[in-house]
């Protein structure tokens, strides 16, 4: 049986995010960098950045970085995905399959999925978290739109954490990284995540370095 570990791999999960726009040009010698605006109560926002610090997560702060600068409307889907990301993580800290949160970031079978693994951690009385300081890393490689669909081309670093929430005991505190191709689908007015493949997984956080 699959351990609970690759729930965190399929459906992730988190945060406040840190953007790194590190600029269309490799010879950039100073790429832009902004924050983006994840679930929070309180946030600051100017033209060129924003920022939230979320109490019930700091200081996990993973990092959504953007290979190449993107327009508004592939940006927001960019940080639709995060946002998906950030609702499984909050809803594994104490697993919930009917968090609100899930519903409103994930739809169809995605939605379904995710729901059966929270169920999983829950009945196996596990959780996962994230490392303080987490290196988890959502790096946007490229983005097409076709209309209610969109496709992203991503590689994640994840060092999300399995551990039995009685005990504190960890199960699999293991770093795999991994390109994946995620899909996100407009339901209403919202992007969700509709669902999501594995292309390259390795230990460590290798399949991002290049």
């Amino acid at each position: 049986m699959a351990r609970s570990r690759h729930a965190v791999r399929h459906a992730l999960a988190l945060a406040t995010a840190s953007i790194v726009l590190l600029g269309a040009c490799s010879n950039d010698p100073k790429p832009k960098t902004a924050t983006v605006t994840a679930p929070s109560s309180s946030s600051t926002t100017d033209p060129s950045t924003s920022t939230t610090q979320p109490s019930d997560l700091e200081p996990q702060r993973p990092r959504l970085i953007y290979v190449r600068s993107l327009a508004p409307a592939k940006r927001d889907i960019a940080e639709a995905y995060l946002h998906a990301v950030v609702a499984y993580i909050r809803s594994s800290q104490d697993p919930d399959p009917w968090a609100p949160a899930l519903a409103r970031t994930h739809v169809g079978p995605m939605l379904q999925a995710i729901r059966a693994r929270e169920t999983e951690l829950a009945s196996r009385g596990q959780a996962i978290r994230l490392p303080t300081p987490t290196r988890f890393t959502i790096r946007i490689d490229g983005l097409s739109i076709d209309g209610s669909f969109a496709v992203l081309r991503v590689c994640e670093v994840d060092d999300g954490v399995v551990y039995r929430r009685a005990s504190g005991r960890v199960i699999d505190g293991a770093i795999v990284s991994q390109r994946r191709r995620v899909t996100m689908q407009k339901s209403g007015a919202r992007w969700r995540l509709a669902g999501r493949t594995s292309e390259t997984k390795q230990s460590g956080a290798g399949a991002c370095r290049s």
